[in-house]
């Protein structure tokens, strides 16, 4: 039995589903703004992050027949002014299988841009000489540097999706302070800071030196030419059950920690997968949203075969949900063991007050329907009165065990 960790956002919401095939970056989806305005990191056409699809029909990774890109539910057309924000290519993946990309050329954070952008794709696939829809979407965080100044950026030099039983797959973390990148310090490097690396959010890898199969951690650097070493994590096939959130904590030279940022990775050879799937009424389906005063929104999350969100995981292998929720300022809502509390039987429900008269989150293990099919899984319900009592936003992290 392994372990299947996601999380999800309530500040901005998608209106769909995922399905077992993503967009991933082979650099963070993370750009800040400072007190004065200016972006960080800059991106541009030299360094700017390219969006990749993956999409598998069964195991087998393909090719879609047709796609459109959409930004914030706008569709990104040919018109100069998308020419000026975007690139458009399709090239060939680790596999050999040519799919869409989409390289951001322009800076996403400016000063009528502080919200969370959603960049997504729809098309067709093939399958058994019929077309078959799929929609999948990623996150570009935009925000404010924290009070401190401090901010995370994470490159993924050989890609963001594990594709391979036994494969390890670079993630490279740097910490921002205002508008400089520090230097990690490491030995024959001075530096300002160190770092622990966590998968399932919370389960610290403690291996530093080369392992063939497991998580192990050291330096690196994010492409040939940077002048310094990094903190990099090789994260391990074996340690990534459909997908797994790694949290990186940066930390000062007496083992105080300065800030700490989560990236989330999917193995996409892995036959399960946790799904979650949002519900509300205000928006159309691919574009974000902000509660607003009054409204609530509700999600279901359940484990099932990653070829078909319908096909439940049988034989008992996930028997608890587990869930951690986690205020604007990172710190845990939830009581628990670590933050975690625990759904273990039909029935057991979470209650959690967010503040005082602000409302409050609730979870619950519950028989889920989705397109008509019954299945195991849980609900969580959260309102705006509870999402403005935690600073604004409120993060889930969601693991079956």
């Amino acid at each position: 039995m392994g372990t299947i960790s996601s999380q999800f956002c309530i500040t901005s919401i998608v209106d769909g589903m995922t399905i077992h095939g993503s967009l991933w970056s082979d650099k963070s989806l993370t750009q800040y703004m400072d007190a004065e305005g200016a972006a960080v990191p800059k991106w541009d056409t030299n360094t700017g992050p390219t969006i990749w699809l993956t999409v598998l029909k069964g195991i087998q990774e393909v090719s879609p027949i047709d796609y459109t890109w959409y930004y914030n539910g706008q569709e990104i057309t040919d018109d100069p002014a998308w020419a000026a924000m975007f690139v458009r290519r399709e090239q060939a993946g680790e596999h050999g299988v040519v799919v869409p990309t989409l390289k951001i050329i322009r800076d996403l954070a400016t000063p009528g841009n502080r919200d969370l952008d959603v960049i997504t794709l729809k098309g067709r696939i093939e399958s058994n000489g019929t077309p078959v829809e799929f929609s999948a979407s990623i996150e570009v965080r935009i925000c404010a540097l924290s009070g401190s100044g401090y901010g995370a950026v994470f490159h993924f030099p050989d890609g963001g999706a594990i594709n391979d039983a036994g494969e390890h797959i670079r993630i490279v973390a740097g910490l921002v302070k205002d508008i400089s990148e520090l230097t990690a310090d490491f030995p024959g490097q001075a530096g300002q800071y160190t770092v622990e690396w966590y998968v399932n959010y919370d389960e610290q890898v403690t291996q530093s030196s080369q392992q063939a199969a497991a998580s192990y951690y050291g330096k690196s650097k994010a492409s040939p030419g940077d002048a310094s070493w990094k903190p990099c994590l090789w994260l391990y096939e074996g340690d990534v059950t459909d997908k797994t959130v790694v949290r990186c904590v940066f930390k000062d030279l007496e083992g105080n920690v300065l800030y700490w940022d989560t990236v989330e990775v999917d193995d996409e050879q892995d036959p399960d997968q946790l799904y979650i799937m949002y519900d509300t009424d205000t928006v159309d389906d691919g574009s974000p949203v902000s509660l607003h005063r009054g409204q609530t929104v509700n999600l279901k999350f359940w484990v099932a075969t990653g070829d078909d969100h319908k096909n439940l995981v049988k034989n008992g292998r996930y028997t608890t949900y587990k869930a951690m929720l986690l205020k604007a300022d990172g710190s845990a809502l939830t009581q628990g063991t670590g933050g975690w509390v625990t759904l273990r039987e039909e029935g057991d429900t979470i209650v959690v007050k967010a503040g005082v008269a602000t409302g409050s989150v609730t979870m619950k293990r519950q028989t889920v329907t989705v397109e008509d099919a019954a299945l195991s899984g849980g609900t969580c319900t959260v309102g705006y009165e509870a999402v403005t009592g935690c600073g604004g936003t409120i993060t889930g992290l969601i693991k079956a065990e």
